[in-house]
């Protein structure tokens, strides 16, 4: 094996392990309060932290997201994630809902709150340093973001017990000590803004600078600052608190950059070339181009996949348009997540629940569960890992299991409908797990009869195949099996 090629290998396990650890490394607790039962409820909390948490998640977090927490609730939530962050790289607790600040301690208000004088903060509200605390122990960065500084109900109607504490506008100015940040949604003494939609200029803000990979934390917080003054005409200014080291951090890190391939083949009947030839197969087929498929039968006339790309070829070249070779309408590596009908959503997350990637469902929605499912897909898969579905990757998901596997996924199991939020302390999970080994990725294991032909199924380069009655070797990403069709 060539020293570049033993430089791809390298990268590739290098990527599939830190796919692996990113989750247990990076850890995150979402919360939105907006079912107020005291106070007008909340347009933005709710909707704000299903957005946050489904970016987290798509970025490689191992996400807990809860709504609509009382005061023991939010206790125990932040308790148990205490003991998550201890052993996390990056601790990150995101706050949607009231905040208040008395005598420039603040706090985060639960839904059951009555904050009826200025001395029941204490006892019903939760101090801003318990989610501190939580997130303390973390090694790189311990990061608490507070969109929380809504004009507040509660302050205008609280009776004044103690003559000696002051109830302020906004919340106050915190110093974090260690490698710690204190995100707020508007600065000291300032007032965050709703928007005019279901999420607020700051959720909206954060989401998207979290959706670019490699952009470092400091930078990050300061396209947030710029996004929300222009998105607010200067009205709301977010601040961060606190100081952090020399030491690079992302939230959204950048893939690792693989090697460079080598300048040609290898010589066809070797070793080295089997080492080239199949990632070469691999990648022809994931771009599905005529132009593609060409090229493999120009370096590989004679090679182990020569049948099968003449006749994806020639397919291609059948089309009323292939005379002219004009460049498809969608490029085969931009998001078509947006254009899926129904239908093409249940297929892909039936797809993706055979291969272990649960999307939390199969009712054709593309949401925040199934688009961290599609994120784990992506980095089990070495691809980029943005949780929304190119063409490409749409087509090698579908072509990843059978038409035998779905229709046992369909006898075995009833989709349930989903049902309304009504708890005031439902749980949903938005969590990205660790990516699956590669191994255990997707298909049924090697000998083990699949369906009522008793076809026998095994991993094949370039998609889940399988050996024919008469023992041809078939590869359903292309609908083809050797010296004929299916």
């Amino acid at each position: 094996m060539t020293a570049a090629l033993r430089s791809i290998l390298v990268c590739l396990l290098v990527v599939m392990g830190a796919a692996q650890a990113l989750a247990a490394d990076r850890v995150a607790l979402v919360i939105g309060n907006s079912a107020y039962e005291n106070v007008p409820p909340l347009r933005n909390p709710a909707p704000d932290a299903e957005l946050v948490a489904s970016r987290l998640a798509a970025a490689g977090f191992d996400v807990t997201h809860l709504d609509n927490l009382d005061q023991t609730g939010m206790v125990r939530a932040l308790q148990r994630f205490k003991e998550k962050a201890g052993t996390a790289r990056v601790a990150l607790v995101y706050y949607a809902g009231h905040g208040i600040e008395v005598n420039r301690i603040n706090y985060f208000v639960p839904v059951d709150a009555r904050l009826a004088t200025d001395s029941d903060v204490q006892f019903e509200a939760v101090a801003l340093d318990f989610a501190l605390s939580a997130v303390a122990r973390a090694s790189d960065l311990s990061l608490v973001i507070v969109d929380a500084c809504r004009n507040n109900p509660f302050s205008d109607r609280m009776t004044r017990q103690l003559g000696t504490r002051s109830v302020g506008r906004g919340l106050s100015a915190i110093e974090p000590a260690g490698n710690t940040l204190v995100a707020y949604s508007a600065k000291e003494g300032t007032v965050a803004l709703d928007g005019e939609g279901q999420n607020s200029p700051y959720a909206l803000a954060l989401v998207k600078s979290l959706e670019k990979p490699g952009v470092e934390i400091g930078q990050m917080f300061r396209q947030v600052r710029d996004e929300v003054l222009a998105a607010t005409n200067g009205q709301q200014e977010p601040f961060t608190y606190g100081s952090l080291s020399s030491q690079e951090i992302f939230l959204n890190p950048a893939p690792p950059t693989p090697a460079p391939a080598p300048a040609g083949p290898s010589p066809q009947g070797t070793g080295a070339a089997d080492d080239v030839e199949v990632p070469l197969w691999t990648i022809t087929t994931r771009t599905d181009t005529a132009d593609a498929y060409r090229e493999y039968l120009r370096q590989y006339p004679q090679g182990r996949f020569a049948f099968f790309a003449a006749h994806r070829l020639s397919e291609l070249e059948g089309s009323p348009s292939a005379a002219a070779a004009p460049p498809p309408a969608r490029d085969a590596g931009s998001d078509m997540a947006a254009d899926l009908g129904r239908d093409d959503i249940v297929r892909a997350q039936e797809a993706l629940t055979i291969l272990g990637y649960d999307p939390g469902g199969r009712d054709g929605v593309y949401g925040g569960r199934t688009e961290a499912a599609v994120a784990r897909y992506q980095a089990a898969t070495n691809a980029r890992s943005t949780g929304r579905l190119t063409e490409a990757e749409f087509r090698t998901l579908i072509a990843s299991v059978s038409e035998d596997q779905i229709a046992a996924l369909r006898a075995s199991q009833t989709p349930k409908a989903s049902a309304p939020r009504t708890a005031p302390t439902t749980a949903k999970s938005a969590t990205a797990k660790a990516a699956p080994a590669a191994t255990a990725a997707a298909g049924p294991p090697s000998g083990k009869t699949a369906g009522s032909g008793g076809s026998l199924y095994k991993k094949a380069p370039g998609g889940y195949g399988y050996i024919g009655p008469s023992g041809r070797l078939c590869l359903q990403s292309l609908s083809v099996c050797e010296n004929g069709d299916f």
